[in-house]
């Protein structure tokens, strides 16, 4: 294998790009297709995207469409499985005499003035030919296996006082022997275990020039109650909950007064997270049918009898508490920050949902950010413009006229694909909208912070794969990016500034600043799918 970045540069980009431009996307169609006679679909795989080719008397997996989006999915995985173990090797003796593994022969030699590399088939492959056979080493093995990955630490702070259950590497501390004594640092915290040993600290402040620096041998980046120290630290009996809670609370207040040391302003405490609203849900007056229809594809019972408690509909990632319109203004009238206490997100259960009848419409003082009845005029008349059908089959509905809307939520994407029972039974389409995000979703696992005056929205579609062929999914992300772009530059919607939106491809809308010319970020789109019973459902949001 030779590594030569210049075929992408020289006139060798036409074989390697130009001519399969699709190549880096993240949702890739590959060189392969369905109607290649060399491949046959792969009847495992639920969206048809893997081929299997007769080669050498086995065969071999090529995945043809969703290449890269699967390479990146795979490595994650892969990472995050690595993290959890010290160190890895391969077992030598594990290998076929045939195929000898990295190291046993010389492999970097020289053709044509070209540096190049010998790699082995077992680099390449993971199939039942050859394979790789690692060792992995948890930081409970000892000795030549290598250290751990960290270990749990006790802090003394400069106060007198203790804190256990944070994150550090083996044996870290900061070294000040060789510090001079004269304006020397400021020692922040150190280790009980080094307090004899005043040439060792946890936690160090520096002033550098008329400048200051402060330096930490933890890893305060690390809440002791999620990855990647929850899983060391639970090997520790004696971290109970409690104990954890503590450390958490703990390292807040380190990273406060670190900050407070370099010289900034902080919010004064409590801090004033916000907490998700109930959620109502709404029907077009002009469609009849549409609420009943979504409550009998949940086998919802007639809420006019489920009492002040509501119907419990407990999904995958969320259980809601569905409650009848005359129940609005006991639901939708609780402070919401008395309901949910903790500041987790992960606490924020259950979820309060009112439910409207066709036309109906809750008190306008209960959600105050957003008008509804405005919301179905505007609608109406955009349907009428753009002559929309005025019947579709099987009762159904068009965009928009079913409508699930709260004024804060966690994430209109993550409640409609997270949770299953919602993703596989609602009757689509239904529209999820807020005018507040706390922990809204971007591609990568990036959270977008939706204060208010964003718009963030989710769309969930079921469509038969006859009608959109999987190979033709990702057209759906470049389709409403430039739906998106096209709505911002209607006059109605943003004046002569909607000429300044763009869209940086595939899925991003950025706008020139007046004046300097500078493009910036304002809003993003993401596609999610999953496939079932012949249909896939695509759930787009958006955030501007």
């Amino acid at each position: 294998m030779r590594f030569d970045p210049d075929r992408f540069l020289d006139e060798r980009v036409q074989t390697y790009l130009v001519a399969n431009p699709f190549i880096f996307l993240p949702f890739n169609a590959g060189r392969a297709s369905a109607s290649d006679s060399r491949y046959v679909p792969l009847r495992a795989g639920p969206a048809r995207s893997q081929y299997v080719r007769p080669a050498h008397g086995r065969r071999d997996v090529r995945v043809a469409r969703h290449r890269q989006f699967a390479y990146n999915e795979v490595s994650f995985m892969l990472v995050r499985l690595l993290q959890r173990f010290a160190s890895v090797r391969l077992r030598q003796d594990a290998h076929p005499a045939a195929v000898p593994p990295p190291g046993a022969e010389t492999s970097p030699y020289a053709v044509d003035g070209r540096e190049r590399e010998q790699i082995y088939k077992s680099l390449l492959t993971l199939n039942h030919y050859v394979c790789l056979y690692p060792e992995l080493y948890s930081d409970a093995d000892e000795g030549e296996h290598g250290r751990a990955a960290g270990e749990p630490a006790v802090l003394q702070l400069s106060d007198g006082s203790t804190l256990e259950g944070l994150l550090r590497s083996p044996a870290a501390a900061i070294d000040l022997r060789d510090v001079p004594n004269e304006d020397g640092p400021t020692v922040l915290a150190r280790y009980p275990s080094k307090e004899e040993d005043k040439a060792f600290a946890a936690g160090i402040k520096v002033s550098i020039g008329h400048g200051v620096a402060v330096f930490w041998s933890v890893h305060l980046e690390y809440s002791p109650r999620e990855e990647i120290a929850a899983s060391i630290l639970a090997k520790e009996a004696s971290f109970t909950p409690d104990i954890l809670k503590e450390a958490e609370e703990g390292r807040i207040r380190i990273l406060r007064e670190t900050l407070a040391n370099l010289g900034l302003t902080l919010p004064s405490q409590p801090s004033n997270v916000a907490r998700p609203t109930p959620q109502v849900l709404t029907a077009a007056a002009w469609r009849s049918g549409v609420i009943r229809r979504i409550l009998q594809s949940l086998n919802v019972p007639d809420l006019d009898g489920v009492g002040d408690k509501g119907h419990e509909l407990k999904d995958s990632n969320d259980t809601f508490i569905l409650h009848p319109a005359i129940a609005a203004s006991r639901v939708l009238g609780e402070p919401h920050a008395a309901r949910y206490t903790n500041e987790d997100p992960e606490t924020w259960n259950p979820k309060h949902i009112v439910v409207f009848g066709e036309g109906e419409m809750p008190p306008r003082e209960f959600v105050p950010r957003f008008d509804l009845r405005t919301y179905y005029a505007a609608l109406e008349k955009a349907r009428q413009e753009q002559r929309c059908p005025e019947s579709y089959p099987d009762l159904g509905w068009g965009m928009g006229e079913a409508l699930l809307y709260g004024d804060v939520v966690t994430s209109t994407q993550t409640m409609l694909d997270k949770n299953m029972r919602l993703l596989s039974t609602l009757p689509t389409p239904l529209l999820s909208l807020a005018s507040s995000q706390l922990t809204g979703r971007g591609r990568g696992g990036n959270i977008w912070l939706s204060p208010p005056g964003c718009l963030q929205f989710s769309i969930l579609l079921r469509v038969p794969l006859s009608a959109l062929p999987a190979q033709k999914i990702v057209f759906v992300q470049y389709l409403f990016a430039l739906a998106v772009a096209e709505a911002c530059r209607d006059h109605a919607v943003l004046g002569a500034d909607g000429a300044r939106v763009r869209i940086k491809w595939p899925n991003d809308i950025y706008a020139e600043m007046p004046g300097t010319g500078e493009r910036k970020k304002v809003g993003g789109i993401l596609v999610n799918t999953s496939f079932g019973a012949g249909n896939v459902e695509l759930v787009v949001g958006n955030v501007f």
